[in-house]
């Protein structure tokens, strides 16, 4: 993330490999220090912003507000996991049920069974949705993350169950601008949820209505 402060103006650049946005409080700003990246760096220019790293956006400049959303990522990894045709679950982890390591597996041809279930890569794709658009399964996907090592049968039952529910929920957008406030916090802590009763802290902030992890 880069940033220049000019007088009483401010330019962002977020960049994620080959692929960056520019935004801005001057569009003078932005048109003068595009031509100068692209006189270092040869640009694409796509326009206003639509899409970014999977990510759709949305402007409302009557309303001014953002919306992200990530329908179309979801559809794509629903169908990489061959759920595509789940039937859709309303809630997303089964309320007071608990999961630990010892729903881990012991047997080696279990673990060899289990080492062709893609685990791992269902968690790296849900990882990315809780972080860019859908904090609501922060927790479970932070839950899930614990058996990484050695995820037994029930693990990806529960990872399967929080695909269901993105199929279900997968327009829900995330929406900034809806309110007009400074930077708002909120924390709290559980150390009895937990089979391990180590103190578990969540957080989160929020933006002009909007959350940002």
């Amino acid at each position: 993330m880069f940033y220049a402060v000019i007088g009483n103006h401010i330019l962002i650049l977020p960049v994620h490999v080959d692929d960056c946005t520019l935004t801005r409080s001057s569009n003078k700003l932005i048109t003068e220090y595009k031509t100068k990246l692209d006189d270092k760096f040869p640009l694409t220019d796509l326009g206003p912003i639509h899409w970014l790293l999977g990510i759709e956006v949305t402007c409302d400049h009557d309303a001014h507000t953002i919306s992200l959303c990530q329908s179309s990522f979801i559809d794509t990894i629903l169908a990489r996991f061959s759920l595509a045709d789940t039937k859709p679950y309303g809630m997303l982890m089964v309320p007071s049920a608990s999961y630990s390591k010892h729903d881990s597996l012991s047997s080696p041809a279990d673990v060899t069974r289990m080492r062709k279930v893609p685990y791992h890569e269902a968690i790296g794709s849900l990882m990315y949705v809780a972080i860019a658009t859908r904090p609501d399964i922060s927790f479970a996907v932070s839950c899930l993350s614990q058996f990484l090592e050695n995820p037994g049968e029930a693990h990806w039952q529960v990872v399967k169950h929080v695909f269901r529910y993105l199929a279900g929920m997968r327009d829900q957008v995330l929406t900034y601008g809806t309110e007009q406030h400074e930077l708002q916090g909120y924390t709290d802590a559980d150390g009895a949820s937990q089979e391990h009763r180590h103190v578990i802290s969540g957080y989160t902030f929020i933006i002009d209505g909007g959350v940002v992890l």
